[in-house]
């Protein structure tokens, strides 16, 4: 019988925690994969997997255990690595709470966008005639009240 090499899990190990698998998968792509969506927020600002967890998927898991059913892997400290000190399981909500706040640039440029939305729709509905405006928008557009 062959010897299982201790860098990589056997297959069994990670079909039978798949949970923690997945969170751990995910982490590692959002740290090192720079095609992720998520890199920006990760790997993209320095954020990085303790090299204990990053070497072995046991590491993590004796340090994490499973994944309760509902949570994810939350960072404790936003701008600190992946490493058991700083992580926890938590739900959804608690992700949402501890989110990094938006950047004053980063909310002027939303705000910016959304008036350039606006101005368009405004735009839209004074200029174009009514098959101009289904052709481009796919619905009627709505009538103004009083008119």
């Amino acid at each position: 019988m062959a010897k299982k090499t201790p860098e990589h899990a056997s297959m069994e190990f990670i079909q039978k925690h798949k949970g923690a698998y997945g969170s751990y998968s995910a982490m590692m792509m959002r740290c090192y994969r720079k095609g992720n969506t998520n890199y920006i927020n990760c790997g993209g600002r320095g954020i990085i997997v303790r090299e204990r967890w990053k070497n072995k998927f046991e590491n993590f898991y004796a340090d994490m255990g499973d994944r309760p059913e509902g949570l994810t892997i939350l960072r404790i400290d936003k701008d600190g690595n992946y490493e058991p000190s700083n992580c926890r399981w938590a739900t959804r909500a608690e992700q949402n709470r501890s989110k990094r706040p938006f950047s004053k640039e980063a909310l002027d440029n939303l705000r910016r966008g959304i008036r350039k939305g606006a101005a368009a729709r405004n735009y839209a509905r004074v200029h174009l005639t009514d098959e101009e405006y289904l052709k481009r928008y796919g619905h009627q557009r709505k009538k103004s009240k009083g008119k």
